[in-house]
């Protein structure tokens, strides 16, 4: 399992996810779907698909917690965000059989949308 720190990901957005030591940690005060929310959002700024794992690497959640919270996040209770997986090209899963087939890798974006009536604040 890779570590924040060693996944290549633009620091503001690792930042998003890890705090540093010593700091007052207000990820404690935030929910786990307000986190990943944040997280995707800043993935999303700079164009980046994450995968479960790499989630899991940025916030200590486990990778099925961060699959629900992702299905939540398309709930308009939930901000109605438009949350879209694809199949990572050239990446194997644990389970595939040595001919290739079998488990694929997914990674997840996720992008605001815009409720009819409402606007993104300036």
């Amino acid at each position: 399992m890779r570590e924040a720190n060693e996944i290549r990901l633009p620091d503001h957005l690792q930042a998003a996810a890890v705090t540093k030591q010593g700091e007052y940690d207000a990820r404690r005060l935030r929910s786990q779907r307000e986190v990943i929310r944040d997280v995707m959002l800043a993935a999303a700024d700079c164009d980046t698909w994450l995968t479960l794992s790499e989630l899991r690497a940025l916030t200590r959640y486990g990778e099925a917690s961060i699959s629900a919270q992702l299905r939540h996040l398309r709930k308009m209770e939930n901000g109605g965000y438009d949350v879209s997986k694809q199949r990572r090209e050239d990446a194997v899963g644990a389970g595939a059989s040595a001919d290739g087939r079998g488990e694929c890798v997914w990674e997840y974006r996720i992008l605001r949308i815009l409720q009819p009536g409402l606007h993104l604040p300036a």
